[in-house]
Order: structure tokens, then sequence, then C-alpha cells
């Protein structure tokens, strides 16, 4: 967890010498948006005690770096965004409901991507060309019925889901990307679907291992993802790195507590 401090320091600043760790006075990221447009995302996350400063620095159009006396005035257009609707965070407390009131002057409601069917088009093409030059593949494209499968999948992950599946399914296709490298309604059923209609979703979990605890179950299926990986990328780590969304050492750490064999590399 951020201590409130470091949050506070990075929105407002901080004063020179008004923190042991402070030796020059440090501009705040609403300082630097000043005269323009500020985005905040997931408002809901931000400590209560921030959310009052934050309302007093709306209200005043002024900020005050932590530790000075001074005002700085303020002008800017604040952005804010939320993955949860902003009514559920003030019923929850996670939301000052005066900062709800002053923050919620336009609201525009972005629809999962489910519905957008045109963006699923443009942004999985738009992946695909990115894991490309990333990953060093040429794949041509989706098959057609690729095409349908990503039009008629859910995506309750939306487009983080998105872009991982595209990245993930371009790294094991080989010539263009078939509907067996997407994801498929019952592989996520482990997850709640936002959009069902019931209260409850049942849990799937398929090839558990037997016999097994918790932490060696999750090892084992961890070795495994990693080894897959190394080989769909000829025992290049750094790539294999890339693909898995952790740095080098730790990859080099995991294949050393596995005793991983990394395939040879052919020139």
């Amino acid at each position: 967890t951020i201590p409130d401090t470091l949050i506070a320091s990075e929105l407002f600043g901080i004063e020179k010498a008004s923190f042991t760790v402070a030796t020059q006075n440090r501009r705040c990221f609403l300082d630097e948006a000043n005269g323009g447009t500020f985005f905040l995302d997931e408002i809901g996350n931000l400590p209560v005690a921030v959310q009052n400063k934050l309302l007093r620095t709306l209200q005043e159009k002024k900020i005050r770096r932590l530790g000075s006396r001074e005002e700085i005035s303020l002008d800017i257009r604040l952005i804010t965004a939320t993955n949860v609707p902003f009514e559920t965070l003030v019923t929850q407390n996670r939301l000052r409901q005066d900062l709800f009131w002053r923050i919620n002057e336009f609201r525009i409601t972005i629809p999962p991507l489910r519905d957008r069917k045109d963006d699923i088009m443009y942004l999985a093409k738009r992946f695909l060309d990115e894991a490309c030059r990333e990953l060093g593949k040429n794949i041509k494209g989706f098959t057609e019925d690729a095409l349908d499968h990503l039009l008629n999948y859910s995506w309750p992950g939306n487009i983080r889901e998105l872009r991982n599946s595209i990245r993930r399914a371009a790294l094991l296709a080989d010539g263009e990307i078939t509907p067996s490298l997407l994801p498929s309604e019952g592989n996520n059923k482990i997850f709640m679907n936002s959009h069902s209609s019931s209260t409850h979703t049942p849990v799937q979990i398929n090839n558990v291992p037997v016999g097994k605890n918790l932490a060696e179950a999750v090892s084992e299926f961890e070795a495994n993802i990693i080894r897959e990986t190394l080989i769909r990328t000829k025992g290049n780590k750094s790539q294999a790195a890339r693909v898995l969304d952790i740095d080098f050492k730790t990859l080099q750490s995991k294949i050393k507590k596995y005793r991983i064999p990394v395939p040879s590399r052919k020139k």
C-alpha cells in the first residue's frame, strides 16, 4: 500500500525541507497540468485524506505544497475515470459524496467491449501488429472463424483481456490466428460474469493437479507456463520475459528455481 503522504506529495507537491527526504521543492502533477487537462484514473482508490485535499483544491482553485503556506492558483480541466459506478463508490464509502457532486458535471459512460463490435476488430488488428513487431513474428492475420470468434466472445476483461489474448495468440500462431488460440467462454467461468443475469456463477477449474497443496499446484503451473514460453520463443529469455510480463532477473530466478532447461537458440 502506498502511504497517503506519498500520494499527496505526487498530487500536490512537497516544500523543500518540510520532510527529511525533501531536499528541493517538488512540482506536483496538478502543477504540471496547470492550464491544461489532468486525468485521474480510478479515483475511488484515492485515500479519503487525499480526497479531502483534492476537494478543497477544486473548490478554491488553488494548491498548496505539503509543508508550505504559499498557495498556487490552479486552472485545470479534471477528467476522472473508474471501472466501478460512481454511485457504488459513494455507497461503499470509497468516494466522498461531496467530491462526487463536485466532479459530476459531465459524464461519459463507455460501454463494455462486447458491445463495441467495430472497436473489437480495430483493436485486435492493432494489437496483432504490436505483438508481431515485439515478438518478431510474421502473422498474416485472423482466419474468418477467428474473426467471428472475436466478435461473439463476451470479453469480460475488456481491452486488457483482448490485448493479452492477441499477444498470446501471436506467440503461439503459425501463419494465421485460429479460434483455438483465442479465449473461450468455458475457460473464463472461474471469473464472475458481470453481465450475467444470475447473481452467482458456477466455478469451473480444469486440470487441477491431484494430491498437491495449493503452493505445489501453483508452482507446477508456473513452471509449465515458463517452460512452454521458452519453447515458443526458441530459448530467447528476453523475449520470454516480455511475453510473461516479468523482468529478466525474475525469469532467470524462476528458471533456476524450477530447474527448467532452456532450449538452445539456433543461429
